[in-house]
Formats: structure tokens, sequence, C-alpha cells
């Protein structure tokens, strides 16, 4: 029972569930009581509560705080009274799990304790932090802070995957047939092919796909998948990338969902490329949102418009008025000697091409801005277009041979 616990505590290495359950409900009062809330304090007496302690906290979203120590130990007498103010201002949010390390050996031998205090965070079954000694207030506020940070980081990830994954659901229930069980890592290859290729490279396509891709992604994520913490980490980052294919686009829920990719890769493993490439899609997108780059694609009252997402009018079938616009901003601004304006309009033309999936053309504005504008910021847009494509798009190879030929002349 409790080497299970301990085997995955120890390593770090347990992956939270793909899609957390919702907060606790209220407490009833001091200490919980509402539903299966935990209480604010737990003094642990057996290796088998603290396995159930871990459980409850996972099924319920509560952050542990784990607090060893020693009656013996005049640190700990200064910081768990402390930790035990902090967590209680938490409203459930976290439990301050206490372990007498002379009562229970075993758990602090398995677990390397070898200084007290010892405090680690564990959120969703794995430890996520930690620190020794008694540190001062304003960094053990941050270290709670950034536990009830975590716990919501995790619900707001769970929230944004349910979103994608919505879609899915309801053609379920329409009478579609439910996704075949398949190998996970198929399912994510495929889902990212459609994304990336069978879209025909404009966000109107991915649009159309990216129904299908939000249920794999949604399917390998559940806890009971089979898929290891490297598969879910690139999951998270279709997930996000479906985010930014909603109406509106959900750009904070593309973000949580990268933190979370993130949080499972952890230094256990190289980070998948994927990750990379939706955080600088996700961020493109957010300074297209506020640069008001972007129409909404379907028309009103289109059958499938509940499945719209945010396209430039290129994709629509005409020529992109606003593009044409932008170009001629360009060429009037460089002909009147300024070259701020020049690139102003430069960067907003490579956010409104990369919008509508013409990255190559993007990617040549970008380069124009490097030979006639700010090299420095041409070149960070090159770069963060390039971070978008992925590593091993054969556009990304070509485009920095071409940055290279241009920056070094």
């Amino acid at each position: 029972h409790h080497r299970s616990f301990a085997a995955a505590a120890a390593s770090g290495a347990a992956a939270p569930p793909s899609a957390p359950p919702p907060p606790p409900p209220p407490s009833g009062g001091e200490g919980g009581g509402g539903g299966s809330q935990l209480p604010a304090v737990i003094d642990i007496d057996g290796e088998d509560q603290l396995e159930a302690v871990v459980k409850q906290a996972a099924a319920a979203g509560t952050a542990l705080v784990f607090d060893f120590y020693a009656d013996w130990c005049g640190p700990c007498k200064q910081l768990t009274p402390k930790l035990e103010a902090l967590v209680n201002l938490t409203n459930g949010t976290c439990t301050l799990v206490k372990i007498n390390v002379d009562n229970h050996p075993a758990i602090s031998d398995q677990l390397k304790i070898q200084s007290l205090p010892t405090v680690m965070l564990m959120v969703q079954g794995r430890f996520v932090d930690s620190f020794k000694g008694v540190i001062p207030d304003d960094q053990l506020k941050a270290f709670i802070v950034k536990a009830v940070n975590t716990v919501k980081a995790t619900q707001d990830a769970a929230a944004a995957a349910a979103a994608a994954g919505a879609q899915g659901e309801a053609g379920d229930a329409a009478g579609e047939p439910p996704m075949i069980a398949q190998d996970p890592e198929v399912l994510v290859d495929g889902a990212f092919a459609a994304l990336d290729g069978g879209s025909g490279g404009t966000v109107a396509g991915a649009v159309a796909l990216h129904k299908e891709a939000a249920r794999a992604f949604s399917h390998v994520l559940a806890a009971d998948s089979g898929a290891g913490p490297a598969l879910k980490a690139r999951a998270y980052a279709g997930v996000a990338r479906c985010a930014l294919l909603t109406t509106p686009p959900d750009v904070e829920g593309a973000r949580t969902c990268i933190t979370l990719a993130r949080q499972l890769v952890g230094g256990n493993f190289t980070e998948p490329p994927e990750v990379a490439s939706a955080e600088a899609r996700t961020e493109l997108m957010a300074s297209a949102i506020e640069e008001g780059l972007f129409v909404v694609f379907h028309e009103p009252g289109a059958a499938d418009a509940a499945e719209g997402g945010y396209t430039t009018s290129e994709a629509g079938g005409g020529a992109d008025a606003e593009a044409d616009k932008l170009r001629a901003a360009v060429t009037a601004a460089a002909a009147a000697g300024d070259k701020d304006a020049a690139d102003d309009a430069r960067r907003k033309l490579a956010l409104r091409l990369f919008l509508a999936g013409s990255t190559a053309a993007a990617i040549d504005v970008s380069l124009e801005m490097i030979k006639k504008g700010n090299r420095e910021k041409g070149r960070a847009l090159c770069v963060r277009l390039m971070d978008a494509l992925g590593a091993n798009d054969p556009l990304t190879h070509a485009s920095r041979r071409r940055l290279s030929n241009i920056w070094f002349v």
C-alpha cells in the first residue's frame, strides 16, 4: 500500500490526471467538512492514512503541504504555526500534512528527508516544490501562494480541455461514432497531423478539424488512457492549440495548458517540441488580438457557426483587404523614410498573414524587416514564426538558412 505512494513521491514522476475535478465544495466550517473536503491540518498516524489523504486530495483538487518535523526540533516549532495560519487562509485549497519523522521513519527515509524542518508541496499526487529550514515570512507566503496558483492552473487546464472536447462529446450524443480505442501515441500524432497538414495550412481548415483533434487530445489525457507523461505533455500542447481555435480564441486557457505541459516535463525528460510551438502560436494569437487583426470566419447564420473560429477574410475566399492596406502602409512609410512606422506595419502584416495560414509569406515579411528596418525586431519576429511552425517543419529549416544568410551579410 504505502510503497506505491512512496515510490511515486520519491521520483516526483507521478503524472497528474488529465482533467482535474472541480474545486472542493465550500467548507461548512473550520477544518473542512463539506463532502470530501480535507481538514485544514492533518497529523499523520500511519502510512495507510497518508496514502488515503493523497488520494482524497487528488480527487478533491486540494494541494498538500507536507511538514516534516520532530518534537525536539526548535526551528520546526517556529515554522509549523506559520504554516498552519497560512494554510487556513486558503479556504480549503490547501491542507497541511504534518509528519513526525521520529514516529514515521519509513516515510521520511523513502522520501530522503535529511534535515528538519522540510516542507514539500504536492498537487495531484506529484511533488512540485520544496524547501528546507525556516525561510523568511515573505518567501513562506509566496510558497503557499504558489500552491494555490498551481491548483487553480490545474483546474483552468481541465476547463480548457473540457471546452476543447465539448464539441466531440456533443457529437457522440448526436449519434456520431465514439472515438475508437487505439494507441495514445497514434491518436496524438494523428491529431497534430490534422491541425498541421490536413487543414490545408489555413486557420479556416484548422477550425473545421479542431473538433476531432480536441477529442483525440482529451482521450489521451484521460486517466485511463495509458499515456505516459511525455505523451500527455504533447496532448496538453494540442489542447492549447485547439483552445486558440475556439470562438473567441481562449488565449489564457492555452497558456494554462502550456504551463501544465511544462509541469509534467519538470526536468524529467526533454520537452516535446509541440510545447514550444503551442506557446509561440499562443503569443502570436495574443498579439494579433491586441491589434484587432482578425475577423470571424463563419458568416452569421451559418449552420456550423457554433464551431467557428477566428481567421482573416483571405480564408473566406476573397482578397484580404486588411493585408493589402498593411502592405500599402509599409510602402508609404518606407517612402517617407519612417522606419519605425514601416516596421510596425510589417509586424502587423506578418501577424495577419500568419493568421491566414500564410506563414511562409509572414516569414518573408519578417526577413524584409531585418534587411530594411530594425534587425533585432525582425529577427525576433522571424524566430517566433519559426517556433510556431515547430523545429521539424521543412519551412523552418529553409527559413533558418535564409535568416542566417541575411543576418551575417
